[in-house]
């Protein structure tokens, strides 16, 4: 097999030629576009065909007079699955051809017949100004491998999907005249393979897409003009003078340029310089870069990088980005208080980059380098030197094009691609090519790292992906010095060096509804400044809408899939905020409110340059969650890092209330990405101690009449009548389960189907039915809720009714069996249709669980059961509201029920049963399952005691956030609700 493989080598076309990455290529370089006379777009319609593999393609279709009037015609540019010609294919780690390195055969057959071959057409003209310059066709992003004729002449050949490729074309345009070679019909032909040997290093987590995919544009050239412009901006130590330097490709100072007392550039002050050479303006920026000991100084400052993954995708265009969208990610996430994206993980569109410089987001520039389908030992490709090449010139290009951005804090070599030689090359060079920047490359801190010389042999940082909460913590005691022994990551050994700045390349997976912990993540990282920060997985939702419907892997037949796994967004596929949004905004805010033990309250200014001057702030308090006053603040003036003491707060709140104090800063001035008066921070403070509540409960019993009627053979209610109108068409059932987060798929979901609880059945033990002399009915109840196997739940209902009142409803639960961690635990309820209006007191407006609810603050919300459910992709569980102390459903003339307990509640109100959202989609590996979600003319009620948090994609949630199973005792006061 070996020496049909190399025989096969030997004859390789050079889309299976590790050793043919290009041909005829320009090197690559900073580019910035000419006056608007020396450039052309060719974006628009082109004649198209497509057909499955190379040896269906038309021969000679690249011939300037081959007839395509037949053809049919794409958009350029364009993804061209998205525009009906093959498959999206949705696959995480496994490639979706053969596993034959650099050989392309179809993943079922092992073969060579399945391929898909893009054949594009066009005709273009050359103004007549450009005679006597040098015209250069530019492709910024083709899919994956692309073959260029020009009148018929061969140009040129490029592999690498995700940059910039440019052909000199000028000897092969037409002439028009025996004079002219310009303004003739010349006519284009390209040709795309969607999978070429470059496909090995291109095994990222995503949909693969093909075609020309990105701008494509012709650019004249002066002859004599460099072709590329290296701008550097340094600093003297002091930051006090700073010199911008511009050179060609040969070290050639074309531009040298003094600054007194520079402004800096960071993602607070993104004040950008600008810099004119041979006509064309490049911005640049004053921003050092400086790693001592284990902490990364931006600027001399250690900061923290909030970031999030970044992937090149939309719904309705896949990775083709229009420049609208760019600029709406970059507000999104300035205004939501991110500010580093990691371009996950290949180079982005390069406008993207420009905003970056402009808006102010702090940059990793990832090489685009995966080839995780290979695995990390054996086959990995990083040890095999046919592939050194790749990995290098990968790198090399990346540097090349993007170095003169300011905006960009990293290079990164790539991402899950094992670790070998060829990255130790990879980062020799680009660190000749830019020293002033650290390097990341998180496979160089794994364990199956070789041995080298250096702690990380080619990275500046240490990195990992998706500790856990504990672990984040300890990393950083072992950083300090406080901690004797490096913590165990995921139960194994690391290449870890202490003496190493920490930078979490990839944490809090965000796939459907999810992120929890998120706040004690920042705990850990603010605890030393050798943790950096990270940055999320990821931005936002990939899918595709199809037909109404949206879909992710399965949902175009493909095989292998990975199911809804690219569902990881913080942001829906619409770039709507999401409650996993809101969650990120606060927690990674950077004014903070605390309380100090003398009751004082305290501002802390966790931002890196800017004082506290720069912002206006207001506080409002609530006594039961209703305003009762507010004001203005007076923010002390605090420089970065500083804390202070907020003063002008009424020191006196009403007994016997729940109160916060809530505070709200924004911006005194209007920004680039944000207008005056722009909320950038939120708290929510409770004053006094902080067990006291008020439910409302001393209410219950003075407003309505309850009554309730049962049935005596099954202990069950079948009436429930509040001031005579009926309320409840089944329940209360004591229950478990949920609609699986994506989250739960590893314990939750198996534990439950495992231990039988997914089906629970009630049978009656005992039933008792008495009233006494004063009118006060009580109903006992005892009842075994059994699961399908050998565990369940004994439940004891004490009802108490009292005439012209409301009611009580003491619930005893114990466990039995061999019960496993419960996703949650409550009381299910089926209520009238009309009770859709809601009202409620505690955490809100918006969706909110045990593990991710510090954005949702106290206080009494309207909604109504409609809007309460949740978006999500797949859909899942949603729309809960924690520490709810009472919660209203009423009708649309204000009648209806409220319900409270002794403690605090979990609740959730939806027209769908559990089983409607869980079984409505199909999983990872399965093929397409759609049944479209219809609401039920019920309503289903889940009034909560315990809930197990939303967790991490590979850790459950932390201890606090778990509901085990164990005796519960729980009051729940039944009454009127209020008008």
């Amino acid at each position: 097999m070996c020496n049909i493989l190399a025989a096969l080598l030997a004859l390789a076309l050079p889309w299976e030629d590790p050793a043919v990455n290009s041909i005829n290529r320009l090197p690559a370089r900073n580019f910035v576009p000419p006056a608007a006379e020396w450039t052309k777009s060719l974006n628009g319609i082109w004649k198209y065909r497509w057909c499955g593999a190379p040896e269906q393609c038309v021969a000679g279709f690249e011939r300037p007079d081959f007839d395509d009037s037949h053809w049919s015609t794409i958009d350029v540019p364009s993804c061209v699955e998205y525009r009906g010609h093959g498959i999206a294919h949705y696959t995480n780690v496994t490639y979706p051809h053969a596993k034959k390195p650099p050989f392309i055969l179809n993943y079922a057959t092992e073969k060579p017949d399945y391929n898909p071959v893009s054949s594009y057409r066009t005709t273009f003209t050359v103004p007549e100004a450009w005679k006597g310059r040098r015209v250069i066709l530019r492709f910024e992003g083709v899919a994956a491998a692309y073959t260029v004729w020009v009148n018929g002449w061969k140009v040129g050949y490029a592999e690498d999907s995700m940059l910039p490729s440019e052909f000199d074309i000028t000897s092969y345009l037409i002439a028009s005249s025996a004079n002219s070679c310009l303004q003739a019909n010349n006519s284009l032909a390209v040709q795309v393979l969607k999978w070429c040997d470059g496909s090995y290093y291109e095994d990222q987590d995503m949909f693969r897409l093909s075609g020309i995919f990105r701008n494509v544009s012709l650019v004249a050239e002066a002859k004599d003009a460099p072709w590329d412009v290296r701008i550097e901006a340094t600093l003297s130590d002091d930051f006090s003078r700073g010199v911008i330097v511009a050179t060609d490709e040969n070290g050639k100072v074309l531009k040298r340029q003094e600054v007194e007392h520079p402004r800096l550039w960071s993602a607070e002050d993104p004040y950008l310089y600008s810099v004119e050479v041979n006509g064309r303006v490049w911005r640049t920026g004053f921003r050092k870069i400086e790693i001592k000991g284990n902490v990364l100084f931006y600027n001399g400052k250690a900061i923290k990088f909030k970031g999030v993954n970044r992937h090149e995708t939309t719904y309705d265009n896949g990775r083709t980005v229009s420049r609208e969208i760019m600029l709406k990610d970059v507000l999104l996430m300035k205004r939501h208080n991110i500010d580093t994206v990691r371009l996950a993980h290949y180079p982005h569109d390069p406008y993207f980059y420009d905003l970056c410089d402009e808006y102010g987001l702090y940059v990793m520039a990832e090489a685009n380098v995966e080839s995780h389908g290979m695995g990390y030992k054996d086959e990995c490709l990083a040890r095999d030197p046919k592939w050194r090449d790749t990995v290098v010139e990968r790198n090399v290009r990346n540097v090349m094009t993007h170095r003169n951005h300011p905006s960009i804090v990293f290079w990164s070599l790539g991402n899950e691609a094992g670790a070998g030689e060829a990255f130790e090359d990879a980062y020799a060079e680009v660190k000749k090519l830019d020293s002033s920047r650290p390097v990341h490359y998180e496979s160089a801190c794994n364990p199956w790292a070789p041995p080298s010389k250096r702690d990380l042999p080619f990275a500046d940082v240490d990195s990992v992906m998706y500790p856990d909460w504990t672990y984040v913590r300890e990393r950083g005691e072992w950083a300090d010095g406080t901690r004797a022994e490096c913590p165990l990551f995921r139960g194994g050994k690391q290449h870890h060096d202490r003496n190493h700045p920490v930078f979490v390349c990839e944490y809090a997976h965000a796939m459907g509804n999810a992120l929890g912990g998120f706040q004690e993540f920042w705990d850990g990282f603010y605890s030393s400044d050798s943790l950096m920060g990270g940055c999320i997985w990821d931005w936002v939702d990939q899918t595709i809408l199809k037909d109404g419907t949206w879909c992710y892997g399965g949902d175009f037949d493909e095989q292998p899939n990975d199911g809804p796994f690219c569902v990881n967004g913080i942001t829906d596929p619409l770039r709507r905020e999401t409650p996993k949004l809101r969650e990120v905004a606060h927690v990674h805010r950077n004014l903070v409110v605390t309380q100090r033990p003398d009751g004082a309250y305290e501002l802390w200014n966790r931002y890196a340059f800017t004082p506290t001057d720069r912002f206006t702030g207001r506080w409002e308090l609530l006594e039961n969650g209703v305003k009762v006053k507010s004001g203005e603040l007076q923010l002390p003036l605090l420089q970065p890092g500083e804390r202070g003491k907020l003063n002008r707060l009424p020191s006196k709140t009403a007994e016997g209330k729940e109160c916060f104090f809530n505070f709200e800063f924004a911006l005194k001035e209007g920004c680039k990405w944000a207008e005056k008066g722009f909320v950038v921070a939120r708290d929510q403070v409770k004053c006094g101690a902080m067990g006291v509540w008020n439910c409302g409960n001393e209410e219950m019993g003075k407003r309505g009449n309850v009554e309730g009627g049962f049935d005596e053979k099954t202990g069950r209610l079948v009436s429930l009548k509040v001031d005579g109108r009926e309320i409840v068409k089944k329940g209360p059932d004591l229950s478990c389960v949920r609609a699986f987060l994506d989250n739960d798929r590893r314990k939750y979901a198996k534990d439950c189907f495992d231990a039988g609880l997914a089906r629970l059945k009630a049978e009656l033990e005992s039933f008792e039915d008495r009233t006494d002399a004063k009118g006060v009915r009580t109903v006992s109840v005892v009842r075994r809720v059994l699961g399908t196997k050998s565990c369940g739940f004994q439940h004891r209902e004490d009802w108490v009714f009292r005439p012209c009142a409301g009611c009580e409803v003491t619930n005893a639960v114990a466990p039995f069996g061999p019960m496993p961690e419960l996703p949650r635990l409550g009381l299910s309820w089926v209520l009238d249709t009309a009770l859709e209006r809601v009202a409620y007191y505690g955490r809100g407006p918006g969706e909110n669980y045990a593990d991710r609810k510090t954005a949702s603050f106290f206080g009494v919300w309207t909604d109504t059961v409609s809007d309460m459910y949740q978006f999500y992709v797949r859909p899942q569980d949603n729309g809960y509201r924690c520490d709810v102390r009472w919660f209203e459903l009423k009708d649309k003339d204000g009648k209806g029920v409220r319900f409270a307990a002794d403690r605090p509640l979990f609740v959730q109100a939806q027209r769908y049963t559990w089983e409607d959202l869980y079984f409505s989609r199909h999983q990872s590996g399965e093929v397409r399952r759609n049944v479209p979600l219809k609401p039920r003319d019920e309503i289903y009620l889940n009034l909560d005691i315990g809930q197990s948090g939303l967790g991490d994609m590979s850790y459950r949630p932390l201890e606090q956030y778990r509901c085990l199973p164990r005796e519960e005792r729980f009051v729940l006061r039944i009454g009127a609700s209020c008008r």
